[in-house]
């Protein structure tokens, strides 16, 4: 589907059941390179965090958050 129809923009967690966030993000980004990810992280563990903001279009979102927070960083993201 993403070869079809490539998102601007994946808004994920940083674990999916059976896989991390950041292995989801990775394999979907490799079949759309132009793809944004923001990655909405649980845990404040900086390490993670710059591991998984390596990548060009790569943002982290720690929770938690406030809905209109979110929203205004989509908005930045799709709008750049």
């Amino acid at each position: 589907m993403v070869r079809e129809s490539p998102p601007d923009l994946l808004l994920i967690h940083d674990y999916v059941a059976d896989i991390n966030g950041h292995d989801a993000a990775l394999y979907l980004c490799h079949r759309c390179p132009r793809m944004h990810v923001l990655m909405l992280a649980g845990l404040p563990d900086d390490q993670r965090i710059d591991a998984r903001t390596t990548g060009e279009g790569f943002s982290v979102f720690p929770k938690p958050f406030a809905p209109a927070d979110l929203v205004a960083r989509v908005k930045e993201i799709l709008l750049s």
